[in-house]
This record gives structure tokens, sequence and C-alpha cells, in this order.
């Protein structure tokens, strides 16, 4: 699964992650991709993502992920 980027390491790209902030919330953005970055370290939770059916899905997953 996933779409090939023709990456260095030869694997297909699976996930991407879009944050929108104001300029002057930088920190709350590089925060943001901090936690994601974390939280797609636990392969249970990325096999989870994969998995997921729908956005909503998907968000439930995150929001679990997260507390």
């Amino acid at each position: 699964m996933g779409i090939d980027f023709d990456a260095m390491d030869g694997k297909p790209y699976t996930f991407s992650f879009y944050s929108s902030h104001l300029r002057i919330q930088l920190a709350s953005h590089l925060k943001t991709l901090a936690k994601i970055s974390k939280m797609l370290k636990d392969g249970v939770f990325r096999t989870k993502l994969m998995a997921a059916k729908s956005k909503d899905e998907l968000y439930r997953i995150i929001a679990n992920q997260d507390d």
C-alpha cells in the first residue's frame, strides 16, 4: 500500500499530514507536527490508520491515540 514517489529508501509514500496555521502560530504548528511524528512511531497506530475506512474513523483513531 502507498504511492511510489521514488523515495531514497525505495519505500512507497503512505502518510501525509497537513496543518494550517497562521504565521504567528508557528510554535503551535511545530508542536502539532512533533506530536504526529511521535504517534507514527507506534506500529499499531499506523496499522489502524491504514485500515481506516473514512475520515471520521481516522479522526477517532488520532484522537484516541492523543489521549
